[in-house]
């Protein structure tokens, strides 16, 4: 047995704030560590241990990318295929990232350094088509039809990106597509071929930048790109427009819209980012727990609630257990926990079956070592709402709370006996506030590192809160339903 030592049987001989570090931190639960034969085996905390595990390296999805790939491939020697897929760098499945945007935005030279960073096989259309003699900048678009009415040629560039494809799939690596593909029969050709996509990023930009960034092409300011006659960039403009979005239409549960209305490396950045996110797990999750951080009026709260609500957790405000109305229970609980009345609160049945979503806590760096450093109680996502200080200011001035429950009200509650209690509070006043978020944004980074620490992967994402509040919701929303991005390879 990987067992550990029975809480029970050494109650009287540990102090009571040392009692549920004494419990995770008892011997006998590695293979390193002996075990003796007076110690019972602790299934429940050796079970959490494997789910914690399981859950941060993707092994449900692990197994489910390598039966995957047995499925397509039929190898004829299965455990080879499988070693070789594990030492490919991406298990749970091979990336196929597909590029897009408007014509003349630059777009290649980032997909290439794109295709570097992840080990892909880059595979340009316009590329291959010039590597065959084709001269892609008399052309409108890129389709079969045009290209052989323009060369006389019986073949097009789907057999040359497919070509490719093929290559890569036999060295067990990657591609990414760049501009390809353009319209619905590429679209289609690559599902008749198996080809589906794990990443689609769609470069979002203006013709009128798009005419610009060629104009400083055309006049030496941006160097190492081609040059378009605007005749023609007209033409592959609207050739764009026309076909773009019906190509990807069926790839939209995969897309990523990314604003290329910005400098190139902070473009790369979010393209980068984008990549590294992974799909939803297809295997069973461990119940959430979720911390929410943001300072005063960026709606924390608010999130927090909702997300609760989205997942079935138990939502967790920090701010009220700090109010008169907690159980005996609880006070009691709190006496005795190294995190006082929040770490008794999420130690609680309900939080231990159905998770938590947790606000305003921890408000320092020793509080949130305390937390990540407790097995039973680390974060597995933590959120970092950030907005301007002036932003906090104008939505703290529509907030007021109520005495009786201390819950702080951002809307009119349609109850009228409620709506008439409300008071406005002095920590919404404009200068409370902006002392707040000072205070907030003094410490957070130290108390986000201390959240993190020693994952192997960041379990930190920030959020602006400062736009639409659905906006940032969903934002919150995918970073913690879905896996956690890749992290970068070690150098």
């Amino acid at each position: 047995f990987l067992g550990g030592a029975s809480y029970e049987s050494q109650e009287t001989a540990i102090e009571p704030r040392e009692r549920y570090f004494y419990f995770q931190m008892a011997p006998g639960r590695k293979l390193e560590e002996p075990v003796d034969e007076t110690w019972r085996p602790d299934l429940k905390g050796t079970s959490h241990e494997v789910n914690e595990y399981l859950e941060e390296q993707g092994g449900y999805d692990l197994f489910d990318g390598l039966i995957r790939e047995l499925m397509i491939h039929r190898p004829a020697d299965p455990l080879q295929h499988m070693v070789n897929v594990l030492e490919r760098g991406h298990p749970t499945g091979t990336m196929k990232v597909i590029v897009s945007s408007p014509p003349g935005l630059g777009r290649s030279k980032l997909a290439r350094r794109l295709a570097e960073t992840f080990d892909l096989v880059y595979i340009g259309a316009g590329e291959l088509l010039h590597e065959a003699g084709m001269d892609t900048s008399k052309m409108g678009y890129a389709e079969d039809e045009d290209i052989a009415t323009y060369t006389g040629a019986d073949f097009g560039v789907m057999p040359l990106v497919m070509e490719l494809i093929e290559q890569s799939q036999r060295k067990f690596k990657g591609f990414l597509l760049d501009g390809f593909p353009r319209t619905a029969r590429q679209t289609t050709f690559l599902k008749e071929k198996g080809i589906v996509p794990s990443h689609v990023l769609v470069l979002k930009a203006t013709e009128d930048l798009v005419r610009e960034h060629q104009r400083q092409i055309g006049e030496g300011i941006i160097q190492g790109e081609t040059y378009i006659k605007p005749e023609v960039l007209e033409q592959k403009l609207r050739a764009h427009t026309c076909h773009n979005a019906l190509a990807l239409d069926v790839y939209k549960d995969r897309v990523t819209v990314i604003d290329a209305a910005q400098s190139p490396d902070e473009l790369f950045s979010k393209m980068e980012q984008a990549v590294r996110t992974r799909p939803r797990s297809k295997g069973p999750k461990p119940p959430p727990r979720v911390v929410i951080l943001g300072p005063g009026g960026a709606g924390a709260p608010d999130h927090a609630g909702r997300l609760a609500e989205r997942l079935g957790a138990v939502f967790v405000d920090a701010r009220e257990l700090a109010g008169p109305g907690l159980s005996l229970t609880l006070r009691r609980a709190a006496e005795n926990d190294p995190l006082g009345v929040v770490g008794a609160r999420l130690r609680q049945v309900d939080c231990t079956r159905q998770g938590w979503v947790l606000c305003g806590f921890p408000p320092t760096i020793n509080q949130a070592r305390g937390l990540s450093e407790d097995p039973m109680l680390a974060p597995l996502r933590v959120v970092r709402l950030t907005a301007s200080a002036e932003c906090c200011v104008q939505r703290a001035a529509c907030c007021k709370t109520d005495p009786l429950t201390r819950k702080v009200w951002c809307e009119e509650p349609q109850i009228e006996n409620i709506r008439l209690r409300l008071q406005r509070s002095p920590q919404h006043e404009p200068e409370a506030v902006r002392s707040a978020h000072e205070d907030f944004e003094s410490k957070i980074a130290g108390i986000l590192k201390a959240l993190n620490g020693e994952a192997r992967v960041n379990r930190c994402c920030e959020v602006s809160a400062e736009g639409p509040r659905e906006q940032a919701f969903d934002a919150l929303m995918e970073f913690v339903e879905r896996q956690l991005p890749m992290p970068p390879k070690a150098p």
